[in-house]
């Protein structure tokens, strides 16, 4: 059970004038809360800057550590956000080292349209970055980490109060030390980022890794949307949706470097999962989606826990994903009443785990899926098994989990264009249709390799010349290179260099290349000038 984070959190009072001018304020660790906060006269705290900020005001905070606590109760609008942030170009670190177990490092309180952007947050007694009852509030590329709770919480403690808000481009690491020594075996640790008791919220393009919880929680939440994060080495699982709906898990990579740190159980992190705690609300979790993800070295690749609530697997839709190399099974469904579950077009590479499936009860429809490792029992006549033919199966880059011409997923994915548009790497989806999170077919964002060119031949003609010759790749022009430096392009697969010096040897390569598209280039084959003929003494 995760911690709903319901401690009190202080309220500074606000009068918030209206609209007027945007100002500019400053603070610096030589400040002074006397100054005017220009400038040339900073104040000393952030607290001392937010107060009265009207819509538009910005916060520039000089570089420097700040042993402070700050409870920010600000209202932009629309079209007017308020912004605080590190003074460009600098890093202002608000340090929690000593504060209370209930003490946030940075809190916005019922704030509204303000950007919290380019700091670092560290040594929180409770949690770093706080938005509590706001709304329309972005967390923006700050980095945040040794939290003891929480790295980032967006929530309330009722539905319907913190909607829209994004956590987008922050760095959160080595959060949760409540749990650094497990000391919550059952459950009731926190998270890297947690988006709970909100609507519409979004968690996007973070690095996520080595947090003592799970990477990214939704918790009573509706209409999330998680895309484009990198999470690795978290405790129990990657991405985790509970008691929530119309969450969309979209183009995330998650894996385990191995780091046992990390492990619960003895097994790394499970890459994605659903299920229903126990909380003062219920939102049974259903029409949720994941689609374009890639997850490596995990527990299970896809889990529903029918604990505590239950409630069943319902209306998901699992699509297009790539899975390699799970612990445990590849999926596991413990039974429940489930209902209208698709899981198609997804890539499961197992090695050296126990196997597929540990799915039970009925309600999941398996369809257009590569399976490749370990036997499965459920594949449908459009299913393929066989290798994949990834890029560099085993690395931990999502590149590495491309596909190759060679492979068998080419062409024969379902049409899910409706729900997935894109994939992993933003290529359109288009006909024909690839398995897995990767589009090779009719992707413009993937150019086939091109092979260096084979058998360079070279040879003297004279003094001065050589001629090269090697095989003849189609539809491609050649590049000649002379000691590593571009001396020529030519259409056909020769070329006759000129000019050179006597009894010297030459090194050559050359590559093929169409259009921005150039092969390696060939190794090099060193070639020898004639020498000048020895001329007869005249008697």
């Amino acid at each position: 059970m995760r911690f709903s984070n319901a401690a009190a959190v202080a309220v500074i009072t606000v009068l918030l004038a209206g609209t007027a001018n945007a100002a500019t304020y400053h603070v610096a660790t030589n400040g002074s809360d006397s100054n005017n906060g220009s400038l040339n006269a900073p104040f000393r705290t952030l607290t001392r800057a937010t107060e009265g900020l009207r819509p538009g005001d910005v916060v520039n905070v000089r570089g420097g550590v700040y042993f402070e606590t700050v409870q920010i109760n600000v209202k932009g609008t629309a079209a007017e956000r308020i912004t605080i942030r590190s003074y460009p170009g600098e890093t202002a670190i608000f340090d929690g080292t000593g504060t209370g177990r209930n003490e946030n490092v940075l809190t916005l309180y019922k704030s509204a349209y303000v950007d919290l952007s380019g700091f670092e947050v560290r040594n929180a007694g409770q949690i770093g970055i706080c938005s509590w009852g706001s709304n329309n509030v972005r967390i923006l590329n700050n980095r945040v980490h040794h939290s003891f709770r929480n790295g980032i919480y967006v929530g309330w403690d009722v539905m319907g109060v913190s909607y829209d808000n994004v956590v987008d481009g922050n760095t959160v690491h080595n959060n949760v030390l409540e749990n650094a020594n497990r000391e919550f075996p059952n459950g009731g640790w926190a998270t890297g980022v947690s988006m709970n008791y909100t609507d519409r919220g979004r968690v996007t393009n973070n690095r996520i890794y080595e947090n003592d919880g799970e990477g990214i929680v939704t918790i009573l939440a509706k209409y999330t949307h998680i895309e484009g994060n990198e999470l690795s080495d978290n405790f129990s699982v990657g991405i985790y949706v509970d008691n929530s709906r119309y969450v969309k898990v979209n183009a995330n990579l998650m894996y385990s470097t191995g780091n046992s740190r990390y492990y619960r159980e003895g097994y790394p992190a499970s890459g994605m999962a659903t299920a229903n705690e126990w909380y003062d609300h219920s939102l049974p979790s259903s029409d949720n989606i994941f689609t374009n993800n890639i997850v490596i070295n995990s527990r299970w690749g896809f889990f529903y826990g029918a604990y505590q609530r239950g409630g069943g697997l319902r209306n998901a839709v699992v699509a297009n994903n790539t899975f390699y190399k799970s612990a445990s099974t590849m999926l596991w469904i413990e039974d429940d009443s489930h209902a209208n579950n698709h899981f198609e077009n997804n890539i499961f590479y197992q090695l050296g785990g126990r196997g597929m499936l540990d799915v039970h009860g009925g309600g999941v429809t398996y369809k257009n899926n590569v399976w490749y490792g370990a036997p499965v029992a459920i594949a449908s006549a459009n299913d393929v098994l066989a290798d994949p033919k990834f890029v560099n199966p085993g690395g931990f880059k999502a590149s590495d989990y491309k596909l190759t011409n060679l492979s068998p997923a080419l062409t024969v994915g379902a049409n899910l264009s409706t729900i997935v548009t894109k994939d992993f790497f933003g290529s359109p989806r288009s006909a024909a249709f690839d398995i897995g999170a990767h589009q090779f077919t009719n992707s413009s964002a993937v150019t086939p390799a091109l092979a260096s060119p084979a058998n360079l031949r070279g040879a003297a003609t004279g003094t001065r010349s050589i001629a090269l010759n090697w095989a003849s790749t189609a539809n491609v022009q050649y590049a000649v290179y002379r000691d590593g430096t571009k001396i020529a392009t030519v259409a056909t697969p020769e070329f006759i260099d000129t000019g050179l010096t006597p009894n010297t040897i030459y090194t050559y390569q050359v590559s093929a290349f169409a259009g921005a598209n150039e092969s390696p280039r060939s190794i090099g084959v060193p070639v020898k000038t004639q020498a000048n003929p020895r001329r007869r003494a005249v008697r």
